[in-house]
């Protein structure tokens, strides 16, 4: 439980500039491409912190290192809280990607440990569905309280909020033993190249780079603005349309597990749930600024892309060797979230560019949608050879 409330505070800071763009761009004069780079940030720091934490996580257990991550969490909300520009509040959240580098991975190494390989995707499908009450918080709650105190009212609410899951989790998790306790920090870090090392991992990662990329480019991060630019949506509008995008997330999450064992494999939902994704961006490509009905359900179409990095983690599980699997849920966290960070960079530019071109939002937003539909689709290309098991 207390693992799963750390992937929900993790949701939350990765999700949360969709609602607050627009008010604090006002706030500290910041351009698309410094939303870009603010969100950006956030994914570099997590991803580049997924080698450390992997090693940290089997060799001293998920309770310490989540303890950790949490106390440096307080730090950088209260900096984003205060910060008085657009620099101050990307170290922010430099921080914050660091703090919430090992939330995820711990849930994931504490169900690798503790379940059947055969439970693994139900077991982390309800978890990451549980997650995504983050997103929701970061949704029409957020926005409320962003029209109530501000958005950096909102904020310093959030540091309080990781404060007092650090002290929980201090006092009311039992201490965990390693997987590895025994090994020297040179055999932990060489564990990270015999994971690197699995050959039947290599195609599961152009996918793993682009998926999370291409949710959170329009949950996390441009579906607000774009409601707001095109749409004129105000910010508890532009929630509820997020909010209905984590449902749909949420819901294929809670499926997946029966779903799953009807398929036989991950690999089959996965090219179902990204064919149907390409679609909707594809359709948003051509008509970005139609009728606000059609955006509204497209981008809840593209909510339930929210749930394929769960079944790219479980389809990797299986190759995962014994006792390794931090470092084998970490690499792919690492692909996972360097991948969005690129992209959320790569998307304000985009939007950037275009603007500087003399187009109109609309068109703007349309150029982002096919730059994401394009990726997902080339991501797929190696991803369908990929192996469902290891042999014998």
């Amino acid at each position: 439980m207390a693992y799963t409330l750390g992937v929900v505070l993790s949701v939350f800071f990765r999700s949360n500039l969709a609602v607050l763009a627009p008010e604090l761009s006002a706030d500290l004069r910041a351009t698309a491409s410094d939303l870009g780079t603010l969100s950006g940030v956030w994914f570099f720091s997590f991803a580049l912190a997924q080698v450390p934490v992997g090693v940290a996580l089997d060799r001293w257990g998920p309770r310490l290192t989540v303890t950790v991550g949490l106390s440096i969490g307080v730090v950088g909300a209260c900096l984003f809280a205060a910060a008085p520009s657009i620099s101050a509040a990307i170290l922010a959240q430099i921080l914050l990607g660091l703090a919430c580098a090992p939330l995820f991975m711990a849930t994931v190494v504490y169900i690798a440990r503790t379940w059947a390989r055969e439970r693994f995707l139900s077991v982390m499908a309800i978890v990451l569905a549980t997650s995504n009450m983050g997103a929701i918080l970061a949704a029409t709650p957020l926005a409320a309280m962003s029209e109530w105190l501000g958005w950096r009212g909102a904020m310093w609410g959030m540091a309080a909020a990781t404060f007092f899951l650090a002290l929980y989790i201090v006092l009311a998790v039992g201490k965990d033993a390693p997987a590895q306790a025994r090994e020297s920090m040179r055999q932990a870090v060489r564990g990270i190249a015999v994971v690197m090392g699995v050959r039947e991992l290599w195609p599961l990662l152009p996918f793993v780079l682009v998926c999370s990329g291409v949710i959170m480019a329009v949950r996390a991060l441009w579906g607000g603005p774009y409601l707001a630019d095109v749409f004129g949506m105000g910010p508890v509008d532009r929630g509820n349309v997020l909010v209905g995008m984590v449902l749909a997330a949420s819901a294929l999450n809670y499926a997946i597990g029966p779903l799953e064992r009807w398929a036989g494999s991950p690999r089959p939902l996965v090219m179902i749930v990204s064919a149907v994704t390409a679609v909707a961006l594809i359709t948003m490509t051509i008509w970005p600024s139609a009728s606000v009905t059609l955006a509204v359900v497209l981008m809840i179409v593209v909510g339930l892309f929210g749930a394929a990095y769960g079944l790219a983690i479980a389809h990797g599980r299986v190759f995962f060797p014994a006792g390794k699997e931090g470092r084998g849920a970490t690499l792919l966290n690492f692909f996972n979230f360097i991948g969005a960070a690129i992209m959320q960079v790569a998307t304000g530019e985009v939007i950037e560019h275009s603007l500087s071109a003399g187009l109109s939002h609309a068109q703007a937003y349309a150029i982002m949608f096919a730059f994401l539909a394009v990726l997902l689709v080339l991501s797929l290309v190696p991803y369908r050879k990929s192996k469902i098991a290891l042999s014998g």
